[in-house]
């Protein structure tokens, strides 16, 4: 019965750990996503043509120390 006891507690401990820590994951990633407006998956296509963009010389890198035109 005793350890019957302490394997639930070590079950639930394990559980609500695991929980804790997938929050905290979330938690983080919304935050660096809203302080550096990070771009999705979804958005990924945009950023295959910025880049396509700049290898065409469209579009000029953004380099620190350099004007905005």
């Amino acid at each position: 019965m005793n350890e019957q006891f302490s394997n639930i507690i070590a079950g639930l401990t394990a559980t609500l750990a695991v929980a804790w820590f997938s929050f905290e994951i979330s938690r983080k990633r919304k935050r660096l996503r809203e302080t550096y407006d990070v771009l999705d998956k979804d958005d990924r296509h945009i950023c295959i043509a910025l880049e396509q963009m700049v290898e065409d010389g469209k579009l000029k890198p953004w380099t620190p120390g350099s004007s905005l035109p």
